[in-house]
């Protein structure tokens, strides 16, 4: 049997990582490894738990996988945009002002000067 690491995955701690492994037979056939590994001060890197599946069931768990992963992020590791500019609210009809209107919507009555100068 040959293996061939795919990669690994550290959790936060730093004492444990996820090994992903494809390993192939004499028939052809490839299965895929997740070792969980712990780090242990006098033994160094090993196996906790190994999990082998076929190819139909790592198909299977990645499709699984990628629609839960939404659900794995948090509300902090979204993007914030702080360069984008809201537009503004349009304003409701009754606050429409415009020339020789009042804030509530009244045509303001502007008094004319009377000048005797012409």
């Amino acid at each position: 049997m040959r293996e061939e690491i795919i990669g690994t995955i550290p959790q936060a701690d730093g004492e444990v990582v996820l090994e992903i492994a494809l390993m192939h037979d004499e028939a052809g056939r490839t299965m895929v490894e997740l070792r969980y590994l712990v780090w242990g001060r006098e033994l160094g890197w090993y196996r906790q738990q190994t999990l082998t599946l076929d190819g139909t069931m790592a198909s299977q768990l990645l499709c699984r996988l990628s629609s839960v992963r939404h659900r794995l992020r948090s509300k902090s590791d979204t993007k914030h945009w702080t360069n984008v500019l809201a537009f503004p609210r349009r304003r409701p009809q009754h606050m429409a002002t415009g020339p020789g209107m009042t804030t509530t919507g009244q045509r303001r009555i502007e008094a004319q000067s009377v000048s005797g100068r012409g």
